[in-house]
């Protein structure tokens, strides 16, 4: 089976992820994706590489053989050499390959078991490396937290990955959470029967699926709580999209079923405050 992306346009790619999707799942002993010349580095974003990562996911579970081809250069030697991006699927057990102190970017397939050292990893990595000083307590409980949502609600069975990248030059770091699970709307459907009442309550404080003994329903909140006016989020689950800025929900419909759910934002750092010095007392 030969698939081909020819542009990152976030809502073609989607699209085509989706459809890919659907193919895979029909069957396939080979799967051949092509990434044309048109995705670059500079194009290719954090939620890119996640549902990618999740498409491939798919495809090696059902034992298909999985070749890529990416025509861009610069972007080629990113994927394969810096973020090894091929290495996940050698070994499944092995969450991810590049420590997130090395370098600002990281994709790492979530698990639940693994979670608290890596989000711990890269609260370090970046508190040492770009903000010393600055207190980064709500961007460690914002990954933290989208990690535990796709816990929650994504019975996803292992295909999940996330992806977290600061660009120095914007000030901007951006992360992307993908899963192939169950979808929130359908998550909480017995709650909402409208999709997209469902994706927009999930954001308010005490609206939980209630699977998890962790999650007591502010997971989503927090994340808010940690966002600025010029921060933004994007959230598509089953049919639904919805857009957040600056404490407004835009939802719309979706003539597809994304079947899971996929969630990219975009931070920025200078909101980070300086981190309150404690002088310790010795009586």
């Amino acid at each position: 089976m030969n698939i081909e992306f020819s542009s990152a346009t976030r809502g073609e790619w989607i699209r085509h992820i989706v459809e890919s999707r659907g193919l895979i799942e029909q069957g396939c002993s080979e799967l051949h994706i092509l990434l044309k010349a048109a995705i670059t580095l500079s194009n290719f974003e954090p939620m890119h590489f996640v549902s990618l990562s999740c498409l491939i996911d798919i495809a090696k579970v059902r034992g298909a053989l999985v070749w890529l081809t990416i025509e861009d250069e610069g972007l080629r030697t990113f994927v394969i050499n810096d973020v090894r991006f091929t290495s996940y699927w050698r070994d499944r057990q092995i969450p991810y390959y590049r420590e997130p102190e090395q370098k600002p970017y990281n994709l790492w397939r979530i698990k639940d078991t693994t979670y608290y050292n890596y989000t711990l990893a890269l609260n370090t990595f970046f508190q040492n490396v770009y903000f010393k000083g600055k207190d980064l307590s709500g961007l460690n409980n914002c990954i933290a937290e989208l990690f535990q949502n796709v816990f929650d609600h994504a019975e996803a069975d292992g295909t999940a990955f996330s992806y977290i990248e600061y660009r120095e030059t914007e000030g901007i770091i951006g992360i992307a959470v993908c899963d192939f699970g169950r979808g929130i709307p359908e998550t909480l459907k017995g709650l909402y029967p409208d999709s997209k009442e469902a994706l927009e309550m999930s954001l308010h404080p005490g609206i939980t699926a209630g699977s998890q003994k962790h999650n007591k329903g502010y997971g989503m909140q927090n994340i808010l709580s940690t966002m600025t006016e010029n921060d933004v989020m994007h959230i598509i689950s089953n049919c639904v999209m919805l857009y957040h800025q600056d404490n407004m929900n835009r939802l719309f419909d979706l003539d597809y079923n994304f079947r899971g759910t996929l969630l990219y934002m975009t931070i920025h750092i200078d909101s980070f405050a300086d981190e309150e010095i404690i002088d310790t007392f010795t009586f």
